[in-house]
């Protein structure tokens, strides 16, 4: 729901405080700024994807969004990069919010995968299926864990 929305139903908004932002402004700072990239690459795979999801060739997305198709071909290749209006315009034209283009850029928020992984053949599931793809999900997560914990562990032990 947008702060509009929220507003207008006279909801909370829930904020982040002067201190979560202080934190979260601190460790940026403490990136380096390499970590701050955008994965134009990333972002040219996913637009890739989902114009080829829609039925649109590079020169049909091109018309839309007012480019040449030389850019979008560089960009969906790796070799290019997108500026911000660019970007906006393959958004809109393509149906996705542009945070589901930067998923792949370390400060992205995933939130718009996770939306777009909603998908209505879930609701056909079975609560059995539903429990087993949770179990999945819970075992793929304590992966993730432990393979954050062990990289941390062989940089601090210097392997």
């Amino acid at each position: 729901m947008k702060v509009r929305e929220y507003l207008h139903k006279k909801e909370a908004v829930t904020m982040a405080s002067k201190d979560e932002i202080q934190k979260k402004y601190n460790e940026l700072m403490g990136m380096s700024i390499g970590a701050l990239d955008v994965d134009y690459a990333g972002v040219g795979q996913r637009i890739k994807e989902v114009r080829d999801q829609c039925g649109f060739t590079q020169s049909q997305l091109c018309d839309i969004c007012s480019c040449d198709t030389t850019t979008l071909s560089h960009l969906e290749n790796g070799s290019g990069n997108v500026s911000l209006s660019l970007l906006y315009r393959f958004s809109v034209a393509l149906g996705k919010n542009i945070g589901y283009f930067l998923v792949d850029s370390p400060l992205a928020d995933i939130a718009p995968i996770i939306e777009s992984a909603s998908d209505p053949k879930w609701e056909r599931c079975s609560k059995q299926s539903m429990d087993l793809m949770n179990a999945v999900y819970e075992r793929l997560m304590a992966y993730q864990d432990y393979m954050e914990t062990e990289i941390k562990r062989r940089g601090e032990a210097g392997e």
